[in-house]
């Protein structure tokens, strides 16, 4: 091993990554596979399903929920990660600009109608609920 070496004011240090003189792409290990092309969903497929839900739930469902009702579906959509949204009610009725109560009752409405789908229910110091949304119900939305 080297000794430590001390340079002068204005004098550079050598670059950190390290070049082999038989091999000038060096590189600190193997690199990951790369998934196969096709195997999974782009990032414009991905984009253009969101789309086509939100777009089957303004034409299909929108009309037959209360403000309240609407207003908490779409926060929870906004926030929907993958398949599933975490997120607080109190950070619902906040964004929704509605009471909390008026929340858990959409929340309440909205599974009835089966618009959404309690995965987990949060409680106090238990963290936050995470809900499944879904654009159109295979119920009658008047209910």
């Amino acid at each position: 091993m080297d000794e430590p070496r001390t340079y002068a004011f204005g004098q550079d240090p050598p670059p950190l990554r390290p070049s082999s003189p038989s091999n000038p792409s060096f590189s600190f290990g193997p690199t990951p596979p790369r998934p196969p092309k096709g195997s999974t969903r782009s990032a414009k497929t991905k984009s253009r399903e969101r789309f086509q839900a939100l777009n089957s739930f303004v034409d299909r469902t929108l009309a037959s929920l209360t403000p309240a009702e609407a207003l908490v579906w779409l926060v929870i959509y906004r926030d929907t990660r993958g398949d599933a949204a975490t997120v607080s009610l109190r950070s619902i009725a906040n964004r929704a600009g509605r009471t909390l109560r008026a929340v858990r009752l959409a929340v309440k409405t909205l599974e009835r109608k089966g618009l959404l789908r309690v995965v987990k229910r949060g409680r106090f110091r238990r963290g936050t609920s995470t809900y499944c949304v879904v654009a159109t119900s295979e119920t009658d939305p008047r209910q």
